[in-house]
């Protein structure tokens, strides 16, 4: 029965299989690894109470086992029970400290509750165990990136790249250029996000970050296009529009950033930075009433002062230094000042 329990388990004739090792069973019900091997057989149907049983049972019988133990820390995970997936990965690695699918599991975990320092140190294990292996690398690349440490993360999906199995894999493409964009590295950025969207041309992340990349650059007309493309392919999104106002507004095509932004208000009526933006649209065309009650309004949707002293202070700055209504600029960046401590004063 054990045999032939095995050969359909090769077969994926799971319910055939879980049929023989539980008569191999009612005939020697000590055997460890059949338990086990029918846990695995109802893992692989999504049965993750009767696969965790089966693993009770294993264990139970043979606590030496590191597979034992790494197996139910899956089926754990499954049913998203964490802290005791961590445990059994933790056990898994005691009775065998290289252990790579269990470092790279812990590490995940470890990830997800946003302890990335331990996560990092699990996916470094398990590179030193098997160095051009992807998922670590890849997962260590993601803690990096989540981590803000862009240099580190660059390097690792560098590595990724060149140890692929499909060389020049796409996707790790667009998550260097992300990790590049938010190095400041722009140009490195577009490369990627180029090469990326020759190959998917209608990813809307991509095409948005192409388009934030070249507004990064100062070249705003280039980033128009891509803006336009993100948004005729997912128009539900107030910020590409926000963000497509203000490279509008850096281009003085004032109505059609006014166009865009009404469309980010209709998605997001409290947007501080749309309102602000809007309310650019009219300084610069020298409405200044209309201009003060979008500004008003963004410092009462927004609670932070910081952000309220940065983002729309520099546009004004920004406006001045281009000399762009230059008078009402300085106006209204005094005026915007008192207003903050006005409206938010403690």
């Amino acid at each position: 029965y054990t045999q032939r329990g095995h050969v359909l388990d090769a077969q994926k004739k799971y319910p055939a299989a879980i049929d023989d090792y539980n008569k191999s069973l009612s005939l020697k019900p000590k055997v460890s690894w059949v338990y086990f091997k029918r846990g695995n057989a109802y893992y692989m149907q999504g049965q993750y109470e009767e696969a965790l049983n089966s693993f009770d049972e294993s264990i139970a019988l043979d606590s030496n086992k590191s597979t034992y133990f790494y197996n139910r820390g899956m089926c754990y995970e499954k049913m998203n029970q964490l802290d005791k997936a961590m445990q059994d990965y933790t056990t898994t690695l005691s009775l065998n400290p290289k252990y790579y699918d269990a470092l790279l599991n812990r590490g995940g975990i470890y990830a997800k509750n946003k302890q990335v320092s331990k996560a990092i140190i699990d996916f470094t294990q398990a590179i030193n165990i098997r160095p051009k292996g992807f998922k670590a690398h890849i997962n260590r690349a993601l803690a990096y990136h989540g981590a803000g440490k862009f240099e580190q993360a660059i390097e690792d999906y560098t590595a990724v790249e060149n140890n692929s199995k499909t060389p020049g894999d796409i996707n790790i493409k667009l998550e260097r250029g992300l990790a590049y964009f938010e190095n400041n590295q722009y140009y490195k950025a577009l490369d990627d996000f180029k090469t990326y969207l020759t190959n998917k041309p209608q990813n809307t992340q991509a095409l948005h970050f192409t388009a934030l990349t070249y507004a990064a650059l100062h070249q705003d007309k280039k980033a128009i296009p891509f803006y336009l493309k993100a948004i005729a392919l997912e128009p539900a999104k107030h910020e590409y529009h926000t963000n497509l106002g203000w490279s509008y507004i850096l281009t003085l095509d004032l109505d059609k950033a006014r166009n865009s932004l009404q469309l980010a208000l209709d998605l997001e009526p409290n947007s501080m930075a749309t309102l602000v933006n809007m309310g650019h649209t009219y300084l610069l065309q020298n409405k200044n009433d209309i201009a003060y009650q979008y500004y008003k309004k963004s410092i009462e949707t927004e609670d932070n002062v910081a952000t309220l002293m940065s983002g729309p202070i520099a546009d004004f700055k920004l406006f001045i230094k281009r000399n762009w209504e230059k008078v009402e600029a300085e106006k209204a960046l005094k005026w915007y000042q008192e207003q903050i401590l006005i409206l938010k004063k403690p």
